[in-house]
């Protein structure tokens, strides 16, 4: 298991994946590789899991992910927010750019979550 402490806004938050499963799965207009984690985030001596999706997809060659942010007031957004940034963190995702509801990831994120077994199998990559 990844057990990793992070920083995110200046909030220290402890990480621990539980669970990480990945699989293809066909869109309306395309394929999306689709990587589901469930995590164990403590702040303060407070834990919450969380269960996100990340997915991806080609573009013209390029490749492109989303992770959706809940939460139906800002606040509750922002605490979405907040745990989603430390659960990419603790797997080793370094960059992305926040929207609204998005947190939008890159080539890189999924070069980073490569390193999990089910990601790779999904993918048929591992060796």
């Amino acid at each position: 298991p990844i057990e990793k402490e992070v920083e995110v806004e200046g909030r220290r938050l402890s990480v621990s994946v539980e669970e990480v499963e990945a699989w293809k799965e066909q869109g309306k207009t395309k394929e999306h590789l689709v990587v589901k984690v469930r995590v164990k985030v403590e702040e303060d001596g407070r834990k919450t899991i969380v269960e996100k999706e990340a997915r991806f997809f080609k573009t013209s060659g390029k490749i492109n992910g989303y992770v959706n942010i809940h939460g139906d007031t800002e606040e509750e957004r922002k605490a979405d927010y907040i745990h989603t940034a430390a659960v990419l963190k603790a797997l080793g995702v370094e960059s992305w750019s926040r929207w609204e509801n998005q947190i939008r990831l890159t080539r890189g994120a999924l070069d980073a979550l490569m390193k999990l077994e089910p990601v790779c199998k999904a993918l048929e990559l591992c060796g």
